[in-house]
C-alpha cells in the first residue's frame, strides 16, 4: 500500500470512529409520530428513561380538605388561598421534594426571614405554573361538566 493510501485508509478510520462516537450503544425503542413515509418518529432510550422517570413518593398522606384555609393562616397566598391549611402544607412539601435541592429546601423559593416575601424569583414562577395548571384544568373540568 502507498502512502497515499495508507494516508486514506487512516483518514477513513478516523473518520468513521467520529461519525459512530456520537451512537448509544443498546436497544431503542422507536415510535412513529407522523404520516408514513415522512421520517417522523420518536426514539428513546429505556435505560435513560428509566434513571429520569424515578418519580418520589408523595411526603406523607394526603389530608382531607376541612379545617381553615390557607388564605387564613398564611400571608400572601393568592393562587391556592381556598384549600385547607392542611392540604397547603402537603402541596408546598410535595413541591420542596420534587423542585427544591435538598440542602435548601423551603429556602429554595422562600425568604427564611419573611416566608410572605415575593422577593425570590423562584417563588413569582412557582405561583405563576400553579395558576397555568389551575386555569387549565378549570377548563377541561367545565368542558366535561365535572
Amino acid at each position: 500500500m502507498s502512502g497515499i493510501g495508507r494516508t486514506l485508509a487512516l483518514a477513513g478510520l478516523i473518520g468513521t470512529g467520529l461519525a459512530l462516537g456520537g451512537c448509544e450503544l443498546g436497544p431503542k425503542q422507536s415510535q412513529q409520530t407522523g404520516f408514513r413515509g415522512t421520517g417522523m418518529a420518536q426514539i428513546v432510550d429505556p435505560d435513560h428513561v428509566a434513571k429520569l422517570g424515578a418519580i418520589p413518593p408523595p411526603p406523607y398522606v394526603l389530608p382531607d380538605d376541612s379545617g381553615p384555609r390557607a388564605r387564613e393562616t398564611y400571608q400572601n397566598v393568592r393562587v391556592l388561598g381556598d384549600v385547607s391549611t392542611e392540604r397547603f402544607n402537603h402541596l408546598m412539601a410535595a413541591m420542596n421534594q420534587w423542585v427544591a435541592p435538598p440542602e435548601q429546601g423551603c429556602n429554595y423559593c422562600h425568604n427564611p426571614e419573611n416566608m410572605a416575601s415575593d422577593e425570590k424569583y423562584t417563588k413569582v414562577v412557582a405561583r405563576r405554573m400553579l395558576q397555568m395548571t389551575r386555569d387549565d384544568l378549570g377548563v377541561f373540568l367545565v368542558r366535561r361538566h365535572v
